[in-house]
């Protein structure tokens, strides 16, 4: 068995309390993390629907958790992910990708081109009525991050806010009287 299917088989283990730290730990131990981050940002895994879709949000789970809890193992896929983050389509892995991207965009600046097609990204998910609360709380916060290089961001900007207030939550109320 090659290291990815190793991987699926772990995602799709019995989601539990720690299984992104547990799961670090393996993907460590197998010197895998590229090979997760390429299951995370897969969207034509080959697997039947609802395990393609638990298989990529685990991944991007522990993904996230590697990000945050040892970040050197993250960094060969920085640029790659600056581009891979406009291209999640699992709802749920989009929070995670959504709270990396807010984080990354504080140290690192990718290029005019690439912010525009994130700023892009986080105004369409923060558009879309199904998309969960927290990655459109994330989005706005990748929105104000950037929002001073992209300037159609100002113009818009009053319209995002209505969007968020209108699907009021206590989470978006709290954000907004913070400011994002």
């Amino acid at each position: 068995m090659d290291i990815r299917d190793v991987l699926i088989e772990l995602m799709l283990e019995r989601f539990y309390k720690d299984f992104a730290a547990t799961s670090t730990t393996k993907v460590i131990e197998l010197d895998g993390v590229g090979e997760l981050y390429s299951i995370a940002t897969d969207n034509a895994l080959a697997l039947p629907k609802t395990q393609k879709q638990n298989v990529i949000f685990r991944s991007a789970y522990t993904l996230e958790y590697i990000y945050f809890n040892n970040p050197d193992l993250f960094i060969p896929f920085r640029e790659r992910f600056i581009s891979d983050f406009t291209l999640c389509q699992n709802s749920s892995a989009k929070r995670h990708f959504a709270k990396m991207m807010a984080d990354l965009l504080k140290y690192h600046t990718p290029t005019m081109e690439q912010i525009e097609s994130i700023a892009e990204t986080a105004v369409s998910w923060i558009a879309e009525p199904k998309t969960r609360v927290a990655v459109k709380l994330w989005s706005m916060s990748i929105l104000k991050i950037i929002r001073q290089k992209v300037s159609w961001l100002d113009d818009i900007w009053e319209d995002l806010e209505a969007v968020m207030i209108n699907n009021t939550s206590p989470a978006i109320e709290v954000r907004f009287r913070r400011g994002w």
